[in-house]
């Protein structure tokens, strides 16, 4: 469909592999001695051994990093907002081992798209007729209990195949995942399943920002767990604790904001200077005059001090530009920024620009993005709704559309 609408996000796939670069550099220049993989490629390569043993392993460098450690690229929610389909296709040629996405569906979309990488679906499958699904896309699925793998399993032989899985640990974030307690005794439990096999085992740190001996008693508990199972994968770290926690990297690592230049906190940027992959862009489409005490947008929220010049962008909150901005935000033209003025509409925003010299109708705005010396970021809209930036760029709708550079 021809695109006519004067609003798109700008997605800079060349600053999506350059992050994917620096992050694998950053990883391996970050060895944890301490925490090297209990590694194995036996299962992989057998996959009619059992599904686990019970054993702790010797550690072993021969893995794909040099430090022995993979990347799962986490592109759920269509990429954080950036298109999964394009990203992925990206990334086929990336050091990138997995992606990860949260449904059964964004798999789905991504195998009919041509994907061949393996893709893990983070989330729990749900009724468990769907593994059926996942069996025919060839996706792997996430485990988070005894009757998922017995109904794996089951599945699994009608197919007549061997299918992997991962199996989600609880340490601490209180969602889907085994009791740490309870992992041996129901891996004992199953492991003459011979249709299946644990490809991996993960779990979720919970406050990686702001809670490091909560963090740590994760780690370890996921350590120890490690040590005494054989898989091909172990996984906890995402973007946040990649870059403050060595010892969680295992060999294995999640990144989702770090990929698309995003910040898991404040000042990563100075551990790992990723580059922004979204911009987000509009033009204006209407410019008026209006005199002082004139009233802007519903219900008379802001009214102009002075003879005022407003601009109207077509973008909105049905767009993902939330109703927080309102009289809370800037976008930039012509190299400088301008306040929101009124409310955020669902379709439309206006902005003063009685400043701005030689302002005319067509004049591009930054909504995210760069221009000139001026620069609004993902973060900055996060903080003035006091959410974060996961949120903003997720919330971008699929009506504004993608353009891939």
């Amino acid at each position: 469909m021809k695109i006519l609408r004067p609003t798109y996000a700008e997605i800079n796939l060349k600053n999506l592999v350059y992050n994917i670069n620096i992050l694998k550099k950053f990883i391996c220049n970050n060895i944890n001695p301490v925490n090297k993989l209990h590694h194995l490629n036996s299962l992989n390569n057998n996959r009619t051994k059992p599904i686990f043993t019970p054993q702790s392993l010797p550690s072993t460098n021969s893995t794909s990093f040099s430090n022995g450690i993979n990347i799962l690229a986490v592109i759920k929610a269509d990429a954080y907002g950036h298109g999964a389909i394009m990203i992925a296709r990206a990334m086929e040629s990336t050091p990138v081992k997995i992606f990860g996405v949260a449904t059964i569906e964004e798999g789905i979309a991504l195998r009919e798209a041509g994907i061949k990488k393996n893709i893990l679906i983070l989330g729990s499958t749900f009724p468990f007729t769907n593994f059926k699904e996942i069996i025919k896309y060839n996706l792997i699925p996430t485990i988070a209990s005894f009757s998922g793998l017995k109904t794996l399993n089951k599945y699994a032989a009608k197919a007549n195949k061997i299918i992997p899985f991962h199996l989600k640990i609880d340490t601490g974030m209180g969602r889907i995942g085994l009791n740490p307690n309870t992992v041996i005794s129901t891996l004992y439990k199953c492991s003459n399943f011979t249709n299946i096999f644990m490809e991996g085992i993960y779990s979720h740190i919970a406050c990686a920002n702001e809670n490091r001996s909560f963090t740590e008693k994760q780690i370890s508990v996921f350590q120890n767990i490690s040590n005494t199972i054989r898989v091909n994968y172990a996984h906890i770290s995402a973007s946040a604790s990649i870059l403050k926690y060595q010892n969680s990297h295992f060999n294995l690592i999640r990144p989702g904001l770090l990929i698309y230049g995003l910040l898991p906190f404040s000042d990563s940027d100075k551990i790992l200077p990723t580059k922004p992959v979204l911009a987000l862009k509009s033009k204006i489409i209407f410019l008026k005059t209006l005199p002082k005490n004139t009233s802007i947008s519903y219900c008379r929220t802001f009214i102009t001090k002075k003879r005022s010049k407003i601009a109207t962008i077509p973008i909105g909150y049905a767009d993902g530009f939330s109703r927080y901005n309102s009289n809370n935000s800037e976008v930039i033209i012509k190299g400088e920024k301008v306040p929101v003025v009124g409310r955020v509409c669902m379709d439309m925003t206006m902005i003063d620009v009685t400043n701005i010299k030689n302002v005319s109708v067509g004049d591009d705005v930054i909504i995210i993005g760069s221009q000139g010396k001026e620069s609004i970021t993902a973060e900055d809209i996060a903080k003035r709704g006091e959410t974060i930036n996961y949120e903003v760029v997720t919330s971008i709708s699929k009506r504004i559309h993608r353009l891939y550079i």
